[in-house]
């Protein structure tokens, strides 16, 4: 028993002795009082380091005692009084059909029978995750992007291509036209009879 105080008193239980020696008689009560400190022990150690994890006060469901140690009597009681926490015990019956082996039943098999279908669901998990659905996302706009950025910089470079084949036309027609200037003025200038500076 969890409990001490739930025990009926005088009664008394025979323990058998170790390696040959008469049977021990003692109290149950005080049986339950070793019982009861060390499950004390056990679950103020849990429930630290359930409020270490930050979950303390997001346990609606409560906890669930699992094992062989959820057989004991008014375990759940314990618990409770140590947690404050709505608490039951955990049988592996609740995730499977009905079966002929009855020992499967007890709650010494919970952790056993939760670690199988846990590993089955596991076989046929896909890894697929908002975050690598949204990290795809990105990685897409930032390529789509990138795309745009290239797509826009040759643009604007055959723009500058064009605009300097322009200016290299345009100050090929300047110096054409002011070649020609000097070249006709120079022309007209010999060609003229008289000229009016050297009389």
């Amino acid at each position: 028993c969890a409990l001490a105080t739930e025990t009926a008193e005088n009664e008394i239980i025979s323990i058998s002795g170790l390696k040959g020696r008469d049977p021990k008689e003692i109290k149950v009560e005080n049986l339950a009082k070793i019982i009861q400190a060390r499950m004390e022990e056990i679950l103020e150690h849990v429930y630290h380091e359930i409020r270490m994890s930050g979950y303390a006060k997001k346990l609606i469901a409560g906890i669930v005692v699992t094992g062989g140690g959820a057989q004991l009597k008014h375990i759940v009681q314990l618990v409770e009084y140590i947690s404050g926490l709505d608490t039951r015990v955990g049988y592996p019956t609740e995730h499977l059909t009905k079966t002929k082996f009855e020992e499967i039943r007890h709650p010494m098999y919970a952790t056993g029978v939760g670690l199988i279908l846990k590993g089955q669901e596991d076989r046929f998990y896909v890894p697929q995750t908002e975050g690598a659905i949204e990290n795809k996302t990105t990685v897409n706009n930032k390529t789509q992007i990138t795309q745009n950025i290239a797509e826009e910089n040759l643009v604007t470079e055959e723009l500058v291509n064009v605009s300097a084949e322009n200016n290299i036309e345009e100050n090929k027609k300047d110096r054409t036209s002011w070649f020609n200037s000097i070249l006709s003025n120079t022309k007209r200038w010999f060609e003229e009879d008289e000229v009016s500076d050297f009389k």
